[in-house]
């Protein structure tokens, strides 16, 4: 997250003029690469992380784990729209040359492609996943029904139009939160057998 604050320094905002867009690119393609490059590298880390959570929901929900299943393939499709994301953020910042050439309409259609990527697409696939979370969550106690409660409001928040994206403010303390209770419920001792 941290790298793609870095990368969105002084954006402009979404429907911006041509102008502002390709001013941003021109003004800031060094923390734009850096920032990408620093947000591709945690998105590699996120898939570690989601593999860890499918395991978690897996136990949970035993049988053919179809909720966690899908809550996996979810959070998978909204990294791939991450990285796309990344991608389209990226371009224009290596297209410049060292005469910090880039037309207005490709700086446009580069913003506007990354920003609904971003801001739009990938958080579709973690409601999903946050989705299955809260179910497992209510049905099989995979996490404390306030949690479920939290990331089911998260995940309705996220399939909303036009206001998922502000989800990435509040994704660092659900990542710390959900880490510690997966730490939490793996030491737990296994009910014994009677």
């Amino acid at each position: 997250i941290v790298g793609f604050f870095l990368a969105v320094t002084d954006s402009p905002d979404f429907a911006a003029r041509p102008a502002e867009n390709l001013e941003y690119y021109v003004d800031n393609k060094g923390s734009i690469i850096g920032g990408v490059i620093a947000s591709s590298l945690a998105l590699v880390l996120l898939v570690w992380f989601l593999g860890c959570i499918r395991a978690a929901m897996v136990r949970a929900e035993g049988g053919d784990a179809r909720v966690a299943a899908t809550g996996f393939a979810g959070g998978i499709i909204g990294v791939g729209l991450e990285m796309a994301a990344m991608a389209i953020f990226i371009m224009p910042a290596l297209r410049l040359d060292e005469r910090d050439k880039l037309s207005l309409e490709s700086a446009t259609t580069f913003t506007d492609l990354g920003n609904i990527t971003y801001g739009f697409a990938a958080p579709l696939g973690f409601g999903v996943l946050f989705f299955a979370i809260a179910v497992l969550g209510f049905r099989h106690g995979a996490v404390p029904k306030w949690w479920a409660v939290i990331t089911a409001v998260l995940g309705i928040v996220m399939i909303v139009p036009f206001v998922s994206w502000s989800v990435g403010f509040v994704l660092p303390i659900w990542v710390i939160v959900i880490t510690i209770l997966l730490l939490r419920s793996e030491r737990a001792p296994a009910p014994s057998a009677a």
